[in-house]
């Protein structure tokens, strides 16, 4: 994207690049199949490294993610995140409270 756009590419261009990925990942595990009976369970699957670091999804479909928490750095006249701290297999807190409820 830099190469091509001139731009670093945010967390709206990597989400869109790996929501692709994942989506394809599971065209591929269907062999093609589109249909949501047959797609939504090989994405469901579907286990990757991303630029975000490894994901996979829960049962529910959410997306199961390292959690960062980085400084922000300048180097010439670009800053970048610089991570200090990783917490693994980070999900949606409200999926946990809807299971808690359920109980």
């Amino acid at each position: 994207m830099t190469k091509r756009f001139g731009q670093v590419p945010g967390g709206m261009e990597s989400n869109a690049y790996t929501l692709t990925k994942a989506v394809l990942a599971g065209l591929k595990a269907t062999g093609g199949d589109d249909s949501f009976d047959k797609l939504w369970p090989a994405c469901l699957k579907v286990k990757m490294n991303t630029p975000q670091g490894p994901l996979e999804f829960s049962p529910e479909g959410v997306a199961v993610i390292n959690g960062y928490i980085a400084e922000v750095k300048n180097k010439g006249s670009r800053y970048f995140w610089d991570p200090i701290k990783t917490y693994e297999k980070v999900t949606d807190t409200r999926l946990e409270s809807q299971k808690a409820k359920k109980k």
